[in-house]
Formats: structure tokens, sequence, C-alpha cells
């Protein structure tokens, strides 16, 4: 399968990496990703109509997935206010993946809520995650694409297991368990069925993979 992988901003410090933890959980259930990614720090959907790595990225074109992560506050900013820029070059960028991937299947990431600056200026975990959610789903929408609920699922873990650290020393940026369920709950939304008796664990704690994992199956696939 060829897939692009997601815009993101990333200042993140050196845990493992979502992309790599996809990649090879899906190695491990049989599928083998054939991926491009194109990462820079605090960038927007804006940014990423000019920037060069970009621009390859998108006229590689053939892909059959686009997963798109805009900045960490782009789609709660648009859930509380419909900024109307955001839209616009949602569709815009979008409008240009399609060109040269006119089959692709579009995936837009719901951003998971951060404790860093006031909760990334929404004030609570639960206000981010309301805003993120409607604001996705709208987004998601207008580009004829699928959420992936990313924010959902962190959610749930704060909620049952709050002993699972799934967030950075910036608090903002994912750690190991953090990076792990965003990566299962992206495989979920890509090949909707449950994991295999024998996923990849990553040296992680198997126990806190394997609730994980559940995380996921039960946000993506209820």
């Amino acid at each position: 399968m060829q897939l692009a992988m997601p815009f993101i901003e990333n200042n993140e410090p050196q845990f493992l990496a979502a992309d790599f933890i996809l990649k090879n959980l899906a190695w491990n259930e049989g599928h083998y990703l054939d991926f491009r990614i194109s990462v820079y720090p605090g960038a927007r959907f804006r940014n990423h109509l000019i920037l060069g790595n970009s621009v390859v990225v998108v006229t590689d074109g053939g892909y059959e997935y686009v997963i798109l992560q805009d900045q960490s506050q782009q789609a709660a900013g648009y859930g509380r206010d419909s900024t109307a820029t955001i839209k616009e070059h949602t569709q815009t960028l979008s409008s240009v993946f399609r060109y040269f991937s006119p089959d692709c299947k579009f995936v837009y990431e719901q951003t998971w809520a951060f404790e860093k600056d006031e909760y990334g200026g929404f004030g609570s975990f639960e206000e981010f995650d309301k805003c993120a959610d409607k604001g996705a789903e709208s987004l998601a929408k207008l580009i004829h694409g699928e959420v992936s609920p990313i924010a959902q699922a962190f959610a749930v873990v704060r909620a049952e297991r709050p002993d699972i650290n799934l967030y950075s020393t910036d608090y903002h940026h994912p750690a190991d368990f953090g990076a792990y369920l965003k990566a299962c709950v992206n495989y979920l939304v890509m090949f909707k069925t449950p994991f295999g008796d024998n996923p990849a664990d990553f040296a992680l704690n198997p126990e806190v993979t394997a609730y994980l994992r559940s995380v996921a199956e039960r946000v993506v696939l209820k």
C-alpha cells in the first residue's frame, strides 16, 4: 500500500516515532506500507503548499491513502470558531493531493489534547477535545475523508488509566505509549480489522500495549 504520511508539526523529544510504529504494526499484521512523510516544526497546511519536501511528497503521487495532521490546535480552533483560512488551506492541500493521486482516500488526524500552554488555549482537556472533535469532523467531511479519532483514544486512556504516561516531558508531544496509541488508531482506521494474536510491542510493557490496542479497537471499530 502506498501512503502519504501526516503533515505534522514536530518538535518532540526522541521517543518512538508513530510512523515507525505504524509501519511495523502493519508489517506484523501482513501489510506492507510504502510511505512518504513530510515533517516541519509548527507547520500549518498553508506552509506545506510551498515547502520543498512537501511539494515533492505531494507530486510523487499514486497514493492509496493520505493521512493529514495540521498544527496541533488548528482543527480545534476551527471547531471553536470556523476560521475561514483553515478551511481554505485544507481544501487547497487536499485538492493538490487529489490531482496527483486521484483515487486516494483521505484520513484527517484528530489531534490529541494536551496540557501545555493552558491546554493549547482551550482551558481544559474537555474543551480542547470537544472543539477538536467538532473541527476534525467538519474538515474531514470537507475533503470527503475519514477522521482518525486519536484525541478520543487519548481521552479514554486519561480517564481509565491515568497511570499510563501518554505525553513527553513537554506535556504536548506523545511519549512512547502515546505514539503507540496513535499508530494503533491510524492502523485500524485504514485496515478496519482487529489486531491479531501476536501484535508488535516494540519492547514496551506488553500489558500496557495490549490495553492501548483494546482502546484503539473500541474507539475505531466501536
